[in-house]
């Protein structure tokens, strides 16, 4: 399967399951709908060490965190509802497709970068300097999905534990 290919077919994924959040359906294919080339194509990181450096990579990975979270819900019992679980592993990472006035990553063009640090993309100098978990609230708010408090918590401290932003938490 091609790059284009896979792009086009996780994205379908992605707008399908927007299609099961309920209550919350029209405000998240919206947001989809107005942000559908940055999200399809972005990244997920900067360096090739990092996970998903590639484009598509953002929607990649939010499906396996979505694949992961059911089973993980499912071994522990954790009763989390499957409307949560993916609103929460579709859109915890939105903010790194960047906002509305572009992309957050744009392709390093330095041959230094890309050769001695696997730095493939940057990050963009246009958009509001913010986490980007901060930016995926952002834009869940301003396309008016609402969220439960314990999705707002879990879409916060996305960037992990020890990052400092979670430091109340």
């Amino acid at each position: 399967m091609s790059a284009t290919d896979r792009i086009e077919k996780n994205f379908s994924t992605f707008q399908k399951l927007c299609r099961t959040l309920g209550s919350r359906r029209e405000a998240a294919e919206a947001l989809v709908d107005t942000m559908a080339n940055e999200i399809a194509t972005a990244p997920a990181s900067t360096r090739k060490a990092y996970h998903d450096c590639y484009a598509g990579g953002l929607i990649e990975y939010s499906l396996r965190v979505l694949r992961n979270a059911k089973q993980l819900n499912t071994q522990f019992d954790f009763d989390c509802s499957t409307e949560s679980m993916i609103l929460v592993s579709l859109f915890h990472a939105l903010g790194k497709a960047g906002d509305l006035d572009g992309p957050m990553y744009e392709p390093e063009h330095s041959d230094w970068h890309r050769e001695k640090l696997g730095k493939f993309f940057k990050i963009s100098d246009e958009l509001q300097p913010m986490p980007w978990t901060d930016r995926s609230l952002y834009l869940l708010n301003h396309f008016g999905v609402e969220l439960l408090q314990n999705e707002w918590i879990a879409i916060k401290m996305a960037d992990g534990r020890y990052h400092k932003t979670s430091d109340s938490y």
